[in-house]
């Protein structure tokens, strides 16, 4: 069992492996841009991707269909993106990524572009990818397995506290950053507030104003300073008060909300009870096993009081969220005069009517 897990910590770093080429790499050259390193953590990997590539790929059989794959990968896929980008902006104050320019987004984190991209990863995955990559890791030895495993975690673990601890007060030190550059090009440019609010745009103005003054600004800052301002140029955009406020406040668009409670009903029932399940097996813990079985089973209802807590919905509301949400994902099953609980699905209603 520990050879199984070695195997899947290793495809864990070959996924994100997999999407910092795809971010760094791919994405710009298809949306001619610069290529950079496009990551948080400063090696060659995205985490996210391992976490999304992982989770489908144990939630989801190769055996079920495609558009099952294709819809709930995709949907399981958005979960994580959403969540990670709300936590971020918990931690840091600030976006990291926005999503608002493209059609049919949800509060700016995820879109329904990235939606169809992550559905057909994940059909890529589960077919194919996961049970081939198993296959090649698991040839080779138990001692192999965990050498290589132990020695790219803490390669990550400390990348990660090296990132972590150089982005302490990163908030303040962007704005202060970020003042120490108007004022730096505002001698230079005059025209410098009509470009207050594009970061990219300052910068172009002050390169084709003054090189040289440019270059020396920009390599008195740490590398890794650099390196998430060319990363993330979201992160220097202009937010004032009054931006801020709205930034925080964008969940008050009615779909935000209920999408948002969606998401997170479902992450802590049917994501996190498939990982508890899964994990129970593999160690062998029972206890983790049943409690992963419980969540699994309130998906349905975990749903509908979430989304309801969204919409800051009281009292006897909520209960008939609860009611709401399991018949919706089939939870409740009803056979003559019996009645019992059942893993339903997120959209089963949906598909029975389809």
């Amino acid at each position: 069992m520990e050879k199984y897990i070695s195997a899947l910590i290793i495809t864990f770093y070959i996924y994100g492996f997999a999407g910092w080429i795809w971010e760094s790499f791919v994405c710009p050259i298809l949306t001619r841009h610069k290529i950079k390193n496009s990551g948080f953590l400063n090696g060659p990997i995205v985490p996210i991707y391992g976490v999304g590539a992982l989770t489908v790929s144990l939630l989801f059989s190769a055996k079920e269909s495609y558009l099952s794959i294709f819809i709930e990968g995709a949907f399981v896929a958005c979960v994580i993106e959403y969540i990670t980008s709300w936590a971020m902006e918990k931690l840091y104050h600030r976006r990291w990524w926005d999503y608002s320019d493209k059609a049919f987004h949800v509060n700016g984190r995820v879109c329904l572009e990235g939606f169809l991209i992550f559905g057909l990863f994940s059909v890529v995955a589960v077919k194919y990818v996961q049970p081939m990559l198993l296959e090649k890791v698991m040839q080779y030895g138990l001692i192999t397995l965990v050498i290589i495993a132990t020695m790219l975690t803490t390669l990550l673990v400390i990348d990660l506290v090296f990132t972590v601890v150089s982005l302490t007060h990163l908030d303040e030190r962007l704005d202060a950053l970020r003042k120490d550059l108007e004022l730096t090009v505002q001698t230079l440019i005059d025209n410098v507030e009509q470009s207050k609010h594009d970061f990219d745009e300052i910068m172009e103005l002050w390169k084709e104003n003054d090189l040289a003054s440019y270059r020396q600004w920009f390599h008195e800052k740490s590398i890794n300073e650099r390196r998430i301002m060319k990363a993330f140029p979201m992160l220097m955009k202009h937010q004032d008060k009054g931006e801020k406020k709205m930034v925080r406040n964008r969940h008050e668009n009615y779909l935000s909300r209920t999408c948002h409670g969606l998401a997170c009903g479902y992450f802590v029932s049917f994501v996190l009870g498939t990982i508890c399940k899964e994990l129970g097996q593999i160690v062998h813990f029972s206890i983790l096993y049943q409690w992963g079985v419980m969540l699994t089973y309130m998906m349905g209802p975990a749903i509908g009081i979430a989304m309801a807590w969204c919409m800051e919905a009281k009292g006897i509301n909520l209960l008939a969220a609860v009611l709401a949400g399991s018949i919706g994902a089939g939870s409740i099953v009803v056979d003559g005069s019996q009645v019992s609980l059942a893993i339903g699905q997120p959209f089963w209603l949906i598909w029975q009517l389809y």
